[in-house]
């Protein structure tokens, strides 16, 4: 009995110490974009470019946010022309971003892409409703990904 016991506590250390070995091997960096109240990163690529979004004080009492991309050090702001709250979900190896906007009514929100070589453009979902979609991936050959309610 004693010796099943033994074989089960070494097996359940083994089970918890690998799990905290590897976060031992990970290495944490805190974001804070300046003058923002929240900073929220959603994706990287694997130039370590990092998307998302923040807000100011400012911004959060008007219930706005701003998409930001973060290369070396330096913030560049992406806010869909027009648009009263950006937030970005993802950016892919070539730098394309894929986020959502919105014109001031939080259920009508939209899909959209930017780079630098086209600049901001609008991507249409393929369904009738525009309820609130979350536009949150793409992949190095284009491919998005996300979910509407």
């Amino acid at each position: 009995m004693r010796t099943k016991l033994r074989r089960y506590l070494v097996v359940v250390s083994l089970f918890l110490a690998v799990p905290m070995l590897t976060l031992a091997a990970l290495n944490f960096t805190t974001i804070d974009r300046f003058g923002a109240q929240d900073t929220l990163p959603s994706g990287i690529n694997n130039e370590g470019v990092i998307a998302g979004t923040s807000e100011t004080a400012a911004q959060a009492n008007a219930n706005t946010e701003e998409g930001f991309l973060l290369r070396n050090g330096k913030y560049k702001t992406i806010f869909f022309p027009g648009a009263f709250d950006t937030d970005l979900g993802a950016v892919n190896d070539s730098g394309v971003v894929f986020g959502t906007y919105d014109e001031g009514n939080p259920f009508e929100n939209y899909c959209f892409e930017w780079s630098a070589e086209d600049g901001y453009e609008k991507v249409n979902l393929p369904i009738n409703v525009h309820s609130y979609p979350d536009c949150n991936g793409i992949n190095g050959e284009g491919d998005r990904v996300g979910s509407f309610c």
